[in-house]
C-alpha cells in the first residue's frame, strides 16, 4: 500500500512539478481537527507536515507526511518509531538546532548512527538541518556539512525570514553555488508588518522557487490562528484567529505564478476575499 501511495504523490507531483509544503502545528490541529481536509489535493500544496513526528489529524494519506526529527529527543522512544515509519518518502533532521544548543559535533554523530542507516535501511530521504540564515545558523550548517561529507544529505535544510526578496533569493543562490545540493526552504516569510510587502516578498520568491530546478521543496509560515511570537509578521499569516483561510494562504495554495497586483493586495482583507 505505502508503494502505491508513493508512486501516486509522485505522479501527481510530477504532472504539476509543485513544490509546495504546509506547516500544521498543534495549535492549528487543536483549534481545528479537520483543518487539512480543506486543502486540495490538485493544487500546489504537495506535503504536509507539522514539526513533529506524530502525524497531522485527519491526514488520511491524501498527502505525504514528512515527520522532523526537531531535537534529539525525538531519536529514541515513541517519537523515533512513528519517524522512522512514517509513510511519506523524506524525513527532516533538526530545526534551528543552532539555537537549541545541540553542537554540530553531536549532531553530526547521530546523523551517522540513526539518520543514515534510516536511509540505507528504509530507503528514505534525508533533509539537512535547518538553520537560520544568520551569521550563527550558516556558521553552524557549514561545520555540520564538513563533518558529514562522506554521508551528506539529499537536500539542504534552510530558513529564510527577510523583508527583501531580493537578498532571500541571493541566499538561495549562496547557498546552493557552496554545497551543490537541492535544497528544501522548511520555513520563509516576510518579516514586513505591510501585507503589499509581504505579498510581493511571497509572490517574488514563490515564483523564483518554482521556477528553479535545484530547490524542491518549501514550506511558507505561518499557517495558525494565533501569533507564534513577536518576531513573526501579523501581515503574513495564513490563517484568521478562527481557523479561515487568509489571502495569502489561498494565493499560495492555489495560485503559480502568485500575482501580486494592485487588485489582489486591495483584496488581501484576510477575511476569504481573494476566492
Amino acid at each position: 500500500m505505502y508503494f502505491i501511495l508513493l508512486f501516486l504523490w509522485t505522479c501527481i507531483e510530477s504532472a504539476n512539478g509543485a513544490k509546495r509544503g504546509l506547516l500544521v502545528d498543534w495549535t492549528t490541529q487543536n483549534a481545528n481537527p479537520n483543518i487539512v481536509n480543506q486543502i486540495p489535493t490538485n493544487a500546489q500544496i504537495v506535503r504536509i507536515g507539522n514539526w513533529n513526528t506524530w502525524k497531522t489529524a485527519n491526514l488520511n494519506d491524501r498527502f505525504p507526511f514528512v515527520p522532523t526529527i526537531r531535537g534529539l529527543g525525538q531519536l529514541q522512544g515513541q517519537e523515533w518509531d512513528w519517524a522512522r515509519n512514517a509513510n511519506g518518502p523524506e524525513v527532516q533532521y533538526l530545526n534551528e538546532p543552532e539555537r537549541a544548543g545541540i553542537s554540530p559535533e553531536l549532531a553530526a554523530q547521530k546523523w551517522y548512527e540513526q539518520m543514515v542507516p534510516l536511509r540505507k535501511q528504509k530507503g528514505k530521504k534525508l533533509v539537512g538541518p535547518s538553520c537560520a540564515n544568520d551569521d550563527a545558523g550558516k556558521a553552524w550548517l557549514d561545520r555540520f556539512m564538513n563533518l558529514v561529507k562522506s554521508e551528506r544529505p539529499n537536500y539542504l535544510g534552510l530558513h529564510i525570514y527577510e523583508t527583501d526578496g531580493n537578498r532571500a533569493i541571493q541566499y538561495l543562490q549562496a547557498m546552493y553555488q557552496k554545497y551543490q545540493l537541492p535544497i528544501w526552504l522548511t520555513e520563509f516569510a516576510s518579516i514586513s508588518r505591510n501585507y503589499a510587502d509581504v505579498l510581493y516578498f511571497t509572490a517574488q520568491l514563490c515564483n523564483y522557487m518554482d521556477a528553479t530546478w535545484w530547490v524542491d521543496k518549501y514550506w511558507l509560515f505561518g499557517f495558525m490562528p494565533r501569533l507564534a511570537d513577536g518576531f513573526v509578521s501579523p501581515a503574513a499569516q495564513l490563517l484568521n484567529s478562527d481557523c479561515s483561510f487568509r489571502d495569502l494562504m489561498m494565493k499560495y495554495m492555489w495560485d503559480s505564478p502568485i500575482v501580486a497586483s494592485t487588485q489582489a493586495i486591495t483584496l488581501g482583507t484576510g477575511q476569504n476575499a481573494y476566492r
